[in-house]
């Protein structure tokens, strides 16, 4: 079968999704500020990914606050799942992240500066429960994974600020046609995702192929992987596919 690449809308998420109406949702009032952290899907599980929104406000005008602020994970164990700083602008922020286990974690999210102001540390505490284990529907089959230049040489090292295609072919194995997003979102090599997810949407015939490939520009070097999700739409994040991933390098 003859593949090309279809005309896909791009939407690039420089801070923030949507949120939706099937995501859980808390706020946490400490001092002036009210902290908030959403998570869709609203019973998030352990290898889907879950898009968390962080949302920081002035406790008494209810406005969004442009701030800095730090959200650490920790593990049932006690062990720290994750820890990484954000600038919530707009009066919030989102990443995907995908929990390492299932049992009820702690998510302490710090603001420590507020409109380009430090501040004494506003500190609000959630817990979330991660359900066990579901993997995707096997709708759509995920093949040759790859790392390539603008031109679509393949390769696994590229130069700082350089445009690297995140690129897959995708098989929909239904009997029917079928929407999908195309997720990709890159991580450090201490674990830490450092770009905002970039999203591709289509649809893909029965028992079609096409493959896809959104870019990402990484302006330090270093090892990092790119991480993909296939999903079936905003509303229910419901995976399409396991999850796949594939590491790459970046020099000066």
């Amino acid at each position: 079968m003859t593949r090309r690449l279809p005309g896909f809308i791009i939407l690039l998420l420089l801070l923030s999704l949507p949120i939706i109406n099937t995501a859980s949702a808390e706020t946490s009032q400490v001092g002036g500020y009210e902290i908030g952290l959403s998570i869709s899907p609203r019973v998030p599980i352990v290898d889907r990914a879950n898009t968390l929104t962080i949302s920081i406000n002035d406790a008494t005008t209810k406005q969004p606050l442009e701030s800095q602020y730090t959200i650490t994970i920790n593990t049932p164990g006690g062990g720290q799942a994750l820890q990484r700083n954000f600038n919530a602008l707009a009066g919030s922020s989102t990443f995907i992240y995908k929990f390492p286990s299932s049992g009820l974690f702690d998510v302490k999210i710090e603001v420590t500066s507020v409109e380009g102001n430090e501040i004494d540390p506003a500190t609000a505490n959630f817990e979330v429960n991660i359900r066990s284990s579901a993997t995707g529907t096997g709708t759509f089959a995920v093949t040759e994974v790859e790392t390539t230049d603008t031109a679509r040489n393949k390769d696994t090292e590229f130069e700082v600020g350089s445009l690297i295609i995140v690129s897959a072919n995708l098989q929909n194995n239904s009997d029917s046609s079928n929407s999908f997003l195309y997720v990709v979102q890159v991580k450090d090599a201490n674990d830490q995702i450092i770009t905002s997810p970039v999203i591709i949407s289509d649809q893909l015939a029965s028992n079609a192929e096409r493959i896809a490939g959104p870019s990402v520009r990484i302006m330090q070097p270093g090892v990092y992987t790119a991480e993909i999700f296939i999903w079936e739409d905003f509303v229910t994040l419901s995976p399409l596919a396991p999850p796949e991933s594939i590491s790459f390098t970046v020099t000066n």
